[in-house]
């Protein structure tokens, strides 16, 4: 998303159409294409995140501060996939894009 910059259109009918274009590639981002970025790629990527810390979590005693540390991480993770499952975080991206905020 670096290189793109949102410009919306105007159909026939006078409805907004959300789309990212980038002076660098051809082909431009829909609504529906990030979208789906956040739900598959973003999530996948937490999810691995929070399987690392799992398997980390397995190596370390109850007790061990680190265990605690990797705890709240997986908290954590876990409640970032269930903003991003909610909408919540994409939304913000959005108006955040549109808002000029990431530019």
């Amino acid at each position: 998303m670096k290189d793109y910059k949102y410009c919306p259109q105007l159909n026939k009918c006078g409805q907004i159409i959300h789309l990212w274009t980038s002076k660098y590639t051809k082909p431009s981002l829909t609504i529906n294409d990030i979208r789906f970025i956040f739900e598959t790629y973003v999530k996948y990527a937490i999810t691995e995140l929070q399987n690392q810390y799992l398997a980390d979590a397995q190596n370390c005693e109850d007790g061990d501060k680190n265990h605690c540390v990797l705890q709240r991480k997986i908290k954590n993770c876990a409640e970032i996939c269930i903003m991003l499952n909610s909408g919540v975080v994409f939304k913000e991206f959005v108006d955040c894009y549109k808002n000029g905020y990431l530019n």
